[in-house]
């Protein structure tokens, strides 16, 4: 091959590589993040492993990053909200709620969509 036909086919090559990786790094997030906050790598396990008195840091060793955090000055916590499907299919909400000193006070969770018969 020429000089200039081996840099083309090196180029392309390497365009290549960037764009999957790319794409990879788009499917990666989602599966961490989920769509609009929804989580398909939690489920009630994991879920159950988080007991009061946990730190902060091993909650989110455990869950990942939260979609949103709550602060709640009254109750001297702040929520680390997670949306996930339990085990019965339906979407689930649920708040760690960790004091100010950095543990886990308790966690409350719901089925928003139980009532309504929807999942």
């Amino acid at each position: 091959m020429t000089e200039r036909r081996l840099f083309i086919v090196k180029a392309m090559t390497a365009k290549r590589v960037l764009v999957a990786s790319m794409l990879m790094s788009i499917l990666a997030s989602c599966v961490t993040s989920g769509v609009n906050g929804f989580r398909p790598d939690l489920n009630d396990e994991i879920i159950k492993s988080i007991k009061q008195g946990d730190t902060e840091s091993s909650v989110i060793a455990k869950l990942g990053a939260p979609f949103e955090r709550a602060r709640f000055a009254n109750l001297k916590a702040t929520a680390l909200d997670y949306f996930y499907r339990d085990t019965w299919g339906y979407r689930a909400e649920m708040a760690v709620m960790i004091g100010d000193d950095g543990l886990v006070q308790s966690l409350i969770s719901s089925r928003p969509d139980a009532d309504r018969g929807n999942q």
